[in-house]
């Protein structure tokens, strides 16, 4: 039995019991994140490059964890957490002087605006918990 379960921009399929699958079509997502990002273009300081938001977007998963690092306690893809950083990087996107990372370098300096955003979410998930 197929049970398919829709939260925010990631779709799970349960396929049985004890099998729990997320499938993502990088192709598709791609096409997604360039419908997504290009409404900024016009608005940004720095020159569109779909490139370099996918970079941004590879370091700005890190925070929600994986197979090898613990995830942030308030971010959890279950609730939307991917929806969620793509809102705040796209927050912070247009006043940004140049992306957050290059070449595998990441600019702290950069990434400030968007840390303090996913902190005051945290913040809220917190307190949104308790009650």
């Amino acid at each position: 039995m197929v049970k398919k379960q829709r939260n925010g921009g990631v779709q799970r399929l349960e396929l049985s019991r004890t099998s729990n699958f997320q499938l993502i079509h990088i192709g598709l997502l791609r096409e997604y994140m360039m419908l997504e990002s290009r409404h900024l273009s016009g608005k940004m300081k720095i020159r569109f490059d779909l490139e370099r938001i996918i970079d941004d977007f590879v370091f700005f998963c890190f925070f929600i964890g994986n197979d090898f690092m613990p995830t942030l306690s308030a971010l959890d893809i279950a609730e939307g957490s991917l929806d969620k950083l793509m809102e705040f990087y796209q927050k912070c996107l247009p006043q940004m002087q140049g992306y957050i990372t290059d070449s595998g370098t990441i600019h702290w300096d950069r990434a400030e605006p968007f840390i303090w955003l996913l902190a005051e979410h945290e913040n809220e998930v917190f307190k949104n918990r308790i009650d």
